[in-house]
């Protein structure tokens, strides 16, 4: 006599089953309710070893905004792959976009936007949009502006330029400087955007502005010059203000733009085959502040930005050059979308390399 534990704990003796077929049937049945589903985000060993290794660089962690819990919210894992959390709380009607990082890592700002509005393509702004702080533990969260824009070129939606201060896009498309000190905003540009805000970078030398062109920026005019697009979306800048970043195709390639010299080329193509075969489709670059650490999404050939099965992705960079210095480490298995990453690493005593 053979007994076979249920789920619920009650035992179920196989004997009771005199037919061979329906013996084996119950047996397989029950294996089946037995089984611990696999639980979202489970690494396998290849991955655990790669996240041992990056962890060994530095004390860092991701951000990034997931659809997982069937709202966007902005969510966080430490580079050793612990601590998988939702960081920023409920809010009832309202969707969580937009997050970066503070250069020392202790807190981030995040777009509030009513629920349903979280379109990525350009258009009209959507009304009702909060700019929060939260700290990257998940406390303290408070509303910084009651009113404010996300840049169109993709979910952006500010530029720190220290701990204290970062620039924003009002409700009238007026980018803002907002010291954080004061609460008091002052204007960094004078003309109004309709559809599509400017982000300004943290050396105030250049500007982004929807379509994909890095422009010069006169702080005395408060102004940008006007230049020939560049194709593609999803502009940036690195903190110390000698690249810009941005996605030059659809899927790829992730590229790089010397403000100095105007010279663009690739961080990581399409299809690179430093990543899995089924996660080669790139969008939402970020580098950290220290120019170190690339942060991106990837797909299995998918586009939607807001339905696909994107991955959070994190790889070494030599900020010197702004290449790969190794090959790229997933952070993310939810079949659900994980996109805009922004990522923070406190460098070893050893100097992370």
């Amino acid at each position: 006599m053979i007994d076979k534990p249920s789920p619920q704990g009650i035992h179920i003796r196989v004997t009771d089953f005199p037919h061979p077929f329906v013996r084996f049937a119950v047996v397989f049945a029950v294996a089946l309710c037995c089984a611990a589903p696999a639980p979202a985000d489970e690494p396998d060993d290849e991955t655990r070893a790669a996240w041992q290794k990056m962890s060994e660089y530095g004390d860092g962690f991701v951000v990034w905004e997931s659809s997982r819990s069937g709202r966007w919210r902005v969510w966080r894992r430490d580079l050793n792959g612990a601590n998988l959390k939702q960081l920023s709380p409920e809010e009832q009607g309202r969707d969580h976009l937009c997050p970066h990082l503070s250069p020392d890592g202790t807190r981030l700002v995040y777009l509030s936007f009513p629920a349903g509005k979280e379109i990525y393509e350009e258009g009209k702004p959507a009304d009702d949009v909060a700019l929060h702080l939260i700290r990257t533990d998940g406390a303290g969260d408070r509303v910084l502006v009651g009113s404010a824009r996300k840049h169109s070129g993709g979910n952006r939606s500010a530029v720190w330029f220290d701990d204290q201060r970062l620039a924003y896009v009002d409700y009238r498309g007026i980018t803002q400087e907002l010291d954080l000190t004061s609460g008091k905003s002052a204007p960094l540009t004078v003309e109004a955007r309709k559809d599509h805000g400017v982000l300004i970078n943290a050396a105030k030398t250049h500007a982004t502005e929807y379509p994909t062109v890095f422009l010069p920026y006169d702080p005395g005019k408060q102004s940008v010059v006007s230049r020939a697009s560049l194709p593609g979306c999803e502009p940036y800048f690195t903190h110390d203000g000698r690249w810009g970043f941005w996605m030059g195709g659809a899927g790829g390639p992730i590229n790089r733009f010397d403000l100095a010299t105007e010279q663009a080329s690739p961080i990581l193509n399409k299809n690179d085959p430093r990543m899995p075969k089924d996660r080669a489709y790139l969008y939402f670059p970020m580098v950290s502040r220290d120019g170190r650490f690339l942060a991106f999404g990837a797909s299995p050939n998918q586009h939607d930005h807001s339905k696909s099965d994107y991955d959070i992705f994190v790889a070494r960079l030599d900020p010197a050059k702004l290449e790969l210095l190794d090959r790229p480490v997933r952070y993310t298995f939810d079949p659900a979308t994980d996109r805009y990453p922004d990522v923070y690493v406190r460098l070893a005593a050893a100097g992370g390399k």
